[in-house]
């Protein structure tokens, strides 16, 4: 009678154990959905979170609407002693009018001659010493642009960008610097890049660079 029962159990054992084969290795889909989650999926969530929502160019276009105030502009001119002070109003009624950030030809006159205390443009009367073309009056080493007031030297600057560089798709500092500045003529394209991307980001803040 024991020996029966034995051998009864020992069958049963047999037979679950032939039917858990069949399932682990028969079924291979059933057992490999015990594996742990692929980490393909947390990765792809990571790198989602992690993307910029706006490439950082985004936010160094000269377009758009004015950042400064004229009354702004022309503080920051008499902290540096420009020889421009007042024509904030100006640069500023240009900007809204060519919707152009007029924080930007700021920077530019400030990098280019300190907001014109140096080099040609304490005669030229140019906010971004301009190369001298066809139909324009010239310094007298025939190199640049010059003006009979400064406010002619700003109006120039901003139709130099409508007209020469933003139909081009120069928009950015990044962009226009390289065309407007290139290592060619001696610059350091970087260095004006920096230049002017860290003042406008100054003067955005309320604080006067002299």
């Amino acid at each position: 009678m024991n020996t029966t029962k034995a051998n009864v159990v020992l069958i049963l054992l047999v037979v679950l154990a032939f039917a858990c084969y069949n399932v682990a290795f028969a079924h291979p889909k059933v057992a490999l959905s015990f594996a742990p989650p692929s980490p393909v999926s947390s990765h792809v969530v990571q790198h989602s979170v992690a993307r910029p929502l706006r490439s950082a160019s985004h936010f160094h276009s000269i377009v758009g609407p004015p950042t400064v105030t004229a009354s702004f502009i022309n503080s920051v001119l008499r902290a540096a002693h420009s020889p421009a002070v007042g024509i904030g109003n100006v640069m500023y009624t240009l900007g809204v009018k060519y919707s152009i950030d007029p924080a930007f030809p700021l920077a530019f006159y400030h990098h280019e001659s300190g907001y014109g205390e140096h080099g040609m443009a304490r005669t030229t009367l140019s906010i971004g010493n301009i190369r001298c073309t066809a139909d324009y009056a010239c310094d007298s080493t025939g190199g640049y642009r010059a003006y009979s007031s400064y406010a002619a030297g700003v109006k120039d600057w901003y139709q130099l960008m409508v007209e020469v560089y933003l139909p081009k798709g120069l928009t950015t500092v990044e962009k226009i610097i390289p065309v407007y500045a290139p290592t060619a003529d001696h610059n350091n394209e970087s260095a004006y890049i920096s230049s002017v991307l860290a003042d406008v980001a100054v003067y955005r803040r309320g604080e006067v660079v002299a």
